[in-house]
């Protein structure tokens, strides 16, 4: 188990370090990000986590059904809904998927050591942020 557990962290180390090595470092490149202010104080906000069952709250007191914006759950996304509430209009899409993980290539991984992993999280979330998503949160925990 240790040896699969350390060959899967390996993969990890080195699909991430391949992505990082992919990416400019150039501030005059034509495709370079325009900065991007925070928004103002009254603004209304269009949060979208993405996530695996801890964006449902799996692990917390109140859990909430996926793809609900479930304003009573105590996990991470409609906590943060709530208080930023306090300053602003904020509208959820919990895109969570139980189980999730981060892409593709993870999820292959897992499907080679006999794990279950139906979804990820660029080919089963990602494509579903809506267009005038003005916060997304991408969270996954595993042990």
């Amino acid at each position: 188990m240790r040896t699969r557990r350390s060959l899967a962290h390996a993969i990890i180390v080195a699909i991430v370090a391949l992505g990082l090595a992919g990416c400019g470092s150039g501030t005059d490149s034509a495709t370079s990000p325009t900065p991007i202010a925070p928004p103002a104080a009254n603004a209304p906000i269009r949060y979208t986590a993405v996530g695996a069952s801890d964006a449902n709250g799996v692990g917390a007191t109140v859990v909430c059904a996926p793809f609900t914006s479930c304003d009573n759950g105590t996990g991470y996304a409609p906590m943060l809904a709530r208080a930023l509430r306090s300053s602003h209009d904020v509208t959820l899409v919990n895109l969570g998927i139980p189980a999730a993980v981060l892409s593709p290539a993870i999820q292959a991984v897992a499907k080679s050591i006999g794990r279950d992993v139906f979804a990820n999280f660029i080919d089963q979330e990602v494509p579903f942020v809506p267009p005038d998503a003005t916060l997304v949160r991408l969270c996954q925990i595993r042990s």
